[in-house]
């Protein structure tokens, strides 16, 4: 424990696949968003200031699927999810499937300030959560100026987009192809045809796998230029390139080395001088989702929780969560989180049982055979004029990169990964640090 401390802000760079060779980029992100949320806590700001800085921060950088350079939906445009909650006040901010904003969490923290403000017109109560174009006029309409979506579109994000693109109608090509052959063959020989006989054709060797449109191809100026043409009809390229759960090194015909990139939602949890908590989440969604497609980070009790101290058998909690999408909300992961640390006196008990009891082994996705998600929190008991703070991190994916840091630190970050005789979806990574604040 690091006695002195008043305050502490950690974050998180997503839950997935993170390539070695990016790692620097990757921990001086997150080094970077500490410091500059600390520099808020420590002229004052409270802890919602400054997870509000932090996350804005990682939307900016276009190496991490949030904001800028997040990933594509199916028709080309960057949707975003994000959300807030404040610790001592429990208000929820959120934006769902939100286009032509530069920073979703701008949004989630304006919902949160206008619901201080109390009732509205006629006694109506203020939203909590908007989603769409509803969402992105409401931002413009309370001062976050709209911004061209091609700005939001980086060279890789791009990229990465027509690659999926192409693999998706090269697929849904030999699907309708094999349906067509086995219509004609069983008109042919006499037999009636249905259109659920069509659910019985094999497509197993067609059939994109989930992690791979969650793919981002690094090295991109060095692949063929097949590669990002969805017109040609095949690239040669090995499926592993996009599959997280094989070795991600391919060799190309020009014997250069590609890398695979997945990152899935980013996030922030904090501790202000005054022992408040907050938390928040930001993404840019699964590669190739259907337009209007709503992710945890936009739904309470999914994405992220914070709620603050309140006695001894009631401590403070702050959760940011990562990882596919429809899984986290199946569970409620963040809530499910935050409730299993607070009943548990062991911070770290708490925390491995939600994981094994509420994800890995949860009723809801008893069907899934690899569950993806990763986890940051703290938990802050307060005794006396101590502070305790319990930081934890954990993931069943491949990688997770964490930052954190306290106001009399300097930045800490850690790339945390899946040893490599383990499998990622099936196996849970866990580690933390403790704090005397």
């Amino acid at each position: 424990m690091s006695p002195g401390n008043t305050c502490l802000i950690a974050v998180h760079a997503g839950a997935g696949y993170h390539a070695v060779e990016k790692s620097k980029q990757y921990r001086s992100t997150c080094a970077e968003a500490c410091t500059k949320a600390m520099a808020c806590l420590k002229s004052g700001g409270s802890a919602l200031d400054a997870i509000t800085i932090a996350v804005k921060y990682l939307e900016d950088s276009p190496i991490l699927n949030a904001g800028t350079g997040s990933s594509l939906n199916l028709e080309g445009m960057v949707e975003c999810d994000a959300s807030l909650m404040d610790g001592q006040t429990l208000k929820f901010g959120a934006v769902g499937a939100i286009s032509e904003v530069q920073n979703p969490v701008l949004v989630a923290r304006k919902l949160i300030d206008e619901q201080k403000t109390g009732y509205m017109s006629l006694g109506r109560i203020p939203p909590c959560t908007m989603v769409g174009k509803g969402a992105t006029n409401w931002a413009v309409e309370h001062g976050i100026p709209r911004y061209d979506h091609e700005n939001l579109i980086t060279g890789s994000s791009e990229k990465t987009y027509k690659n999926h693109k192409r693999r998706l109608e090269k697929v849904e090509y030999r699907r309708n192809k094999k349906r067509l052959k086995y219509r004609n063959k069983n008109i042919h020989n006499g037999n009636k045809v249905r259109d659920e006989d069509d659910d019985n054709i094999d497509d197993d060797d067609d059939n994109l796998k989930s992690s791979d449109i969650n793919a981002e191809v690094d090295g991109v100026n060095n692949v063929d230029d097949q590669l990002l043409d969805p017109d040609m009809q095949d690239t040669g390229v090995d499926d592993r390139l996009l599959d997280p759960d094989t070795p991600s090194k391919v060799v190309d015909d020009d014997d250069k080395l590609l890398e695979t990139d997945i990152q899935d939602t980013v996030g922030a949890v904090c501790i202000d001088i005054n022992g408040n908590v907050a938390a928040g989440v930001s993404s840019g969604g699964i590669s190739l989702k259907q337009t209007g497609r709503l992710g945890p980070a936009a739904l309470y009790g999914a994405g992220c929780w914070a709620t603050n101290w309140q006695s001894g058998d009631k401590p403070g909690i702050a959760v940011a969560t990562s990882g596919t999408g429809e899984y986290i909300m199946k569970t409620l992961l963040a809530r499910q989180c935050a409730e299993s640390m607070r009943n548990d006196k062991m911070a770290e008990e708490g925390f491995r049982s939600v994981f094994v009891d509420k994800f890995l082994g949860s009723e809801f996705l008893q069907d899934i055979p690899e569950k993806y998600g990763g986890i940051l929190a703290l938990k802050l008991d307060i005794d006396g004029n101590s502070k305790i703070c319990d930081l934890l991190w954990g993931h069943t994916t491949n990688s997770m990169c964490i930052g954190y840091m306290t106001d009399q630190s300097k930045p800490k970050t850690i790339i945390s990964r899946l040893d490599e005789d383990k499998f990622a979806g099936q196996t849970l990574v866990m580690e933390g640090t403790s704090f005397i604040l």
